[in-house]
């Protein structure tokens, strides 16, 4: 979710296709799709930054850069390797590559001394490209409102150490101004920089990310952490809260929750003798148990991509969607494909959908503004690719060793399943290629009663290899933090994770 002076851009986690929401009541004021851009190769990053009122992207640094507006791709840049790292005011900027993390064997060892520089371009909006030359490598970008400032690795270098013997070489750093439009030079050299941003420099706030990757529900967490969101006047710690006793003796279901807390005055400086901070907050959203993975201020709201409706959200069976406790109609519509493509989509959850609310804390309001299950973006998407020929023999390799759960750590005293209170695990393939997932049911202690299950899918949705390399350390924290559906969630003798 990207936040722009054009509207609230909603981004398909996987297809080049974006719905671009009204601000002010979340209704969809188009589909954009960028589709003419190559899909990314295996294991590229994809990159997604904003200007004033559109987005750049890219795929693979080889391939390359588009501007979208809402009308779709504006202008197309070749960028001869550069990667896309920033965008603001007049246009993107791209790179070199970063340096890759160097580590070094002993506390003794010398790092290697970079002898090349660089370059950083700046593209304008109707593809001009203007190159700045650069005597040492480009670690990373940081913009503000006044410049857009290029931070050099520089010696001296220190040794982090990461255990073993093992040490990441950590570089010092330079910092260089360069001015978002108008004339650049042609080279800048890391001695007339400065080591640290300046302390007034302000952030510049166009096109705000929404991505947000905390985990577990910390009502401490710091103010100016990544985890914490300011919007609509409030400070807003989100997660998930665990299985826990309440006041009258039961157990309150683990959920994910959004709480906004006040804004503490910055005129008035607390003693730390006398006060704490406070860790009640002003007004907490019930989120349900599929997670959220971005979340915005917009206007008087926080806006959340949430992994599914929230419960008070939820439709009745039969009946029409409607506000909850938090209330506020339900109004918009969402992402996902019709008829063929959503077959092969809907693997990849069971019983949800993936949906944008917005909450407001005055009010306690909650009001369901995008449901990804009710526009089809079909003729917006990249078509399937051919079915890998060692598809079969992936998915058999990737079974056999989900087969596996139950003797999944050996120690002194034998061999121990994946996590604690875990039994009786058992995995088969179900669906054809693209839509083939593996199926992993298995016992679980905290559970009783009912069989607990995962859908770990094996190929993207252009049906090219997907190798979920890490999704049984996934299932174990989820497991070890009681991030744990409740029992009532339970269907057929099934509890979905």
């Amino acid at each position: 979710m990207i936040v722009t002076s054009s509207g609230v851009w909603v981004l398909d986690e996987r297809q080049p296709v974006a719905a671009v929401l009204d601000p002010d009541t979340g209704a969809m004021r188009r589909l954009v799709s960028w589709a003419q851009l190559p899909p990314p190769p295996a294991g590229e990053d994809v990159v997604v930054c904003a200007d004033e009122d559109g987005l750049w992207v890219q795929h693979s640094r080889l391939g390359p850069l588009v501007r979208v507006d809402l009308d779709g791709v504006a202008t197309a840049v070749w960028t001869q390797g550069l990667v896309l790292a920033a965008a603001g005011f007049g246009g993107a900027w791209c790179t070199s590559p970063p340096p890759a993390q160097e580590l070094v064997h002993g506390a003794r060892a010398k790092p290697v001394t970079f002898t090349s520089g660089a370059t950083v371009a700046r593209v304008g909006p109707d593809g001009t490209v203007r190159k700045v030359f650069t005597d040492a490598p480009v670690s990373a970008l940081a913009t503000t409102e006044d410049a857009v400032w290029v931070q050099l690795d520089v010696e001296p270098a220190v040794l982090r150490n990461l255990g073993g013997e093992t040490y990441e070489v950590n570089w010092s750093s330079r910092w260089v101004p360069l001015p978002w439009v108008g004339d650049l030079p042609q080279r800048i050299e890391a001695a007339s920089g400065q080591p640290q941003l300046p302390s007034t420099a302000a952030a510049v706030d166009l096109g705000r990310m929404g991505y947000w990757s905390g985990y577990s529900y910390d009502p401490h967490a710091d103010a100016d952490s990544e985890e914490v969101v300011k919007a609509a006047g409030s400070l807003w710690r989100m997660g998930w809260e665990p299985d826990a006793q309440d006041e009258s003796g039961g157990r309150r279901p683990g959920r994910f929750v959004a709480a906004a807390f006040a804004v503490p005055d910055p005129l008035v400086k607390p003693d730390p003798r006398v006060d704490e901070p406070s860790t009640e907050p002003v007004r907490v959203f019930q989120m349900g148990s599929y997670g959220i993975t971005a979340a915005a201020g917009v206007g008087e709201h926080l806006v959340v991509v949430a992994g599914a409706p929230p419960p008070s959200l939820e439709p009745t069976p039969g009946g029409p969607k409607t506000g909850g406790s938090e209330a506020g109609a339900s109004q918009a519509s969402g992402l996902q494909a019709g008829g063929p493509e959503a077959e092969r989509r809907a693997g990849r959850r069971e019983q949800s959908s993936p949906c944008v609310v917005a909450l407001q804390p005055g009010t306690g309001q909650l009001r369901l503004w995008l449901s990804g299950d009710e526009v089809d973006i079909s003729d917006l998407c990249w078509p399937l690719l051919p079915q890998p020929l060692d598809a079969d023999s992936y998915a058999q390799q990737v079974l056999a060793s989900w087969s596996r759960m139950d003797h999944y750590w050996r120690g002194p005293d034998g061999w121990h399943p994946l996590t604690t209170g875990v039994s009786g695990s058992r995995a088969r393939l179900v669906g054809d290629w693209p839509a083939t997932r593996v199926e992993f049911t298995f016992d679980y202690a905290p559970r009783p009663g009912v069989r607990l299950r995962r859908y770990i899918a094996l190929f993207d949705e252009l049906g090219a290899i997907d190798n979920p390399e890490y999704a049984d350390i996934g299932l174990m924290e989820d497991l070890d933090t009681e991030r744990v559906p409740p029992l009532e969630d339970a269907r057929d003798g099934f509890l979905d994770m």
